[in-house]
């Protein structure tokens, strides 16, 4: 690792949050939470939902006023609860992703924070370090220099991330063992106690830009997934099963992606990987496309 073009900061929340998830989460109650992929075609008002649970998240935590916040909170599980009605599946590996990434970003988020302003800072102190830093924290504000198609998979991170926030600076009663006993996501946890409501207005603007969005980026694979998605319901695909244990390679991912006409399994495009055992090493082109199966035993 080259640590001269490397911020330390980014480097601490990295440890900070795969040790949280391989310390602090392997023993609680999490549900199912799928793959964090997109699922092509990529339904635009999935996408449209969850971001105006984001933005609505934020403002709660922006807000200062315990009404306003509530009215905010209350707006984001609307949409989450449109999410539901419109997929039902989408929905349930939302809050699996929301709880298992979300809280750990909230971890990592808070180290930071507490790193700047030291272990005794106040929590409004702590607040307006993080508001300050927001660009730096969440995905949903990268929107202008990555692109929305970059931050969809971003969105459990930052949904998680501001209900923990939300919920500690609210003071909610013992919720981080809800969390981990319950199997409850941040997110969820806040609409069981603010619920929803009962009607929010379209923002035509970010609606208009979902749609546009979501309509690229299918156009951009639909070339390379049509043939893809063919190939692999063929009676003619070979299939190579690796052990786990030869999963010790390096492996670069530049697409990852679920076909939505394929039952089960994730492609990833455009994928670099190398298998290692004790006895031969195996490497895959850029060309190769990397299938998760159910295995019979």
């Amino acid at each position: 690792m080259n640590t001269t073009d490397t911020d330390p900061d980014d480097m601490l929340r990295t440890l900070v949050h795969e040790a949280f998830h391989h310390y602090e989460q392997k023993d609680w109650n999490i549900p199912s939470s799928g793959w964090r992929t997109l699922t092509y075609p990529v339904d635009w008002k999935l996408r449209y939902f969850r971001r105006m649970s984001l933005l609505s998240l934020f403002k709660a935590y922006s807000f200062s006023t315990s009404l306003e916040r509530a009215e905010a909170i209350k707006a984001a599980t609307y949409w989450d609860h449109l999410v539901k009605e419109t997929d039902s599946n989408d929905y349930q590996q939302n809050v699996g992703l929301d709880l298992v990434e979300g809280s750990a970003s909230y971890t990592d988020i808070v180290t930071s924070a507490l790193v700047r302003k030291g272990c005794l800072a106040a929590e409004p102190d702590l607040r307006t370090e993080i508001l300050g830093r927001a660009n730096e924290f969440f995905g949903i504000l990268k929107v202008d220099q990555y692109g929305l198609d970059a931050t969809w998979a971003a969105e459990p991170y930052d949904i998680g991330a501001l209900s923990g926030l939300i919920l500690r600076e609210t003071a909610v009663v013992d919720w981080e063992n809800r969390l981990k006993i319950d199997g409850t996501s941040p997110f969820t946890l806040l609409a069981q106690i603010y619920g929803q409501s009962v009607h929010e207005e379209d923002n035509l603007a970010m609606k208009d830009l979902m749609i546009s969005k979501a309509k690229a980026y299918n156009l951009e694979l639909v070339n390379v997934l049509g043939p893809i998605a063919n190939g692999m319901t063929s009676a003619n695909f070979l299939r190579v099963a690796l052990p786990t244990k030869m999963q010790q390679g390096a492996i670069k991912i530049k697409g990852l992606i679920r076909v939505a006409t394929i039952p089960e399994g994730i492609v990833m495009i455009q994928t670099s990987f190398q298998a290692l055992s004790t006895t031969s090493d195996m490497d895959f082109t850029e060309q190769s496309i990397v299938r998760a199966d159910k295995t019979p035993w």
